[in-house]
């Protein structure tokens, strides 16, 4: 599979999408714009991958029915344990971004997915977010073409139970009128 510019992408959601999904999607789709300049279409409702585009599938085969297409879903929850356990997969001009069923509903999972497919498939780099338009640690390479082979990759849960963000000011960073504060 090839990403380049000018490629037609579809990123596919859950007819019943959870807002990390929905949000997973958009990032998706934003930083495949920033990196390939190639803007993809978000939808929902799809009966089948349109095989002349290259297809994102959010969400794993118990909430995308397309997903079943790349791992069955007993496949998917062996290998995917929770919570916030994640799984890319790439076969074909298909791109499965999913993450575990968690207790609470939000399925973190498939965001964090989203931005491990963009870390290790697409060079990306999250290091640090700060003030818009201000390059303190986020790396975002472009791109004429990627090659992604076919994988699967699974990170049966998360490393961490409890994750928080260091806000930090100083002259370097920008100031304190960030919309975060």
């Amino acid at each position: 599979m090839f990403l380049e510019r000018g490629n037609r992408i579809e990123i596919i959601l859950p007819d019943d999408a959870r807002k990390c999904e929905i949000f997973a999607a958009e990032e998706l789709a934003k930083y495949l714009k920033l990196c390939l300049g190639t803007t993809a279409q978000i939808q929902k409702a799809v009966e089948e991958v349109n095989e002349d585009v290259l297809s994102f599938l959010i969400g794993g085969p118990v909430r995308n029915k397309l997903a079943a297409q790349l791992v069955s879903a007993s496949e998917f929850e062996e290998l995917v344990t929770g919570p916030e356990g994640m799984c890319i997969c790439v076969k074909n001009d298909t791109v499965l971004i999913a993450g575990s069923e968690d207790s609470d509903g939000y399925n973190r999972g498939a965001l964090y997915a989203a931005y491990e497919f963009l870390e290790r498939y697409v060079g990306c780099c999250f290091g640090a977010y700060s003030k818009p338009g201000v390059s303190a640690g986020e790396t975002v390479p472009e791109h004429q073409r990627l090659e992604l082979k076919d994988t699967t990759y699974i990170k049966q849960h998360s490393d961490l139970q409890y994750r928080t963000a260091i806000v930090q000011f100083n002259n370097w960073a920008g100031n304190a009128d960030h919309t975060l504060t």
